[in-house]
């Protein structure tokens, strides 16, 4: 799925060059929860105007449904000090170390972090574009890995999440630097 979506963007890419447009908003990515009619309604158009020469025919559309649909999501990965150790303000209780993603040792609860248009990172406790189940597993891996051992939060930088429609979930830790035991 991941390749296919690639791929679809390589194509968007091309096509708006070769047009002379910008179809980014075109791309899997590009809708959020509260846009959606919006995209739908401007991706509808746009492809109207590229194929109506060629296709005068009504498209069909076949709606997402406005959450849960994603089967695949990434997240950074940061850790939020306690109230009484960090000032007040828009990035307080993120430590430094989530903001620049450099390795993480610092002491702090895990918390996932998206970036906004601003590029600076949110932090988020769910993704409700993302299927039920990525949901179901997002809390319960930060549970788990703040119980766990030392090593499997020292360094962490992000988690992707992959979910098939089969019922599998594959979990990635992506780490900042090369596990090493016992340090």
């Amino acid at each position: 799925m991941a390749d296919f979506e690639g791929r679809c963007e390589d194509i968007l890419m091309l096509a708006g060059e070769a047009l002379g447009i910008d179809l980014s908003y075109l791309s899997p990515n590009s809708a959020s929860l509260d846009q959606c009619e919006t995209s739908l309604q401007r991706k509808v158009d746009e492809l109207r105007s590229i194929f109506f020469p060629y296709w005068s025919c009504q498209p069909t559309i076949f709606r997402s449904p406005p959450v849960h649909y994603r089967l695949r999501a990434k997240f950074g990965i940061g850790r939020v000090l306690p109230q009484a150790s960090h000032p007040a303000g828009p990035m307080a209780g993120i430590t430094e170390s989530a903001r620049t993603g450099a390795p993480q040792g610092s002491p702090g609860k895990l918390c996932y972090l998206m970036w906004g248009a601003d590029k600076k990172p949110v932090v988020i406790s769910s993704f409700p574009l993302a299927s039920r189940r990525i949901n179901d597993l997002m809390p319960r891996l930060l549970l788990a890995l703040g119980e766990g051992p030392l090593i499997l939060r020292r360094s962490l930088r992000a988690v992707n999440f992959l979910d098939t429609l089969a019922g599998d979930t594959l979990i990635a830790l992506i780490y900042e630097t090369a596990w090493a035991e016992g340090g």
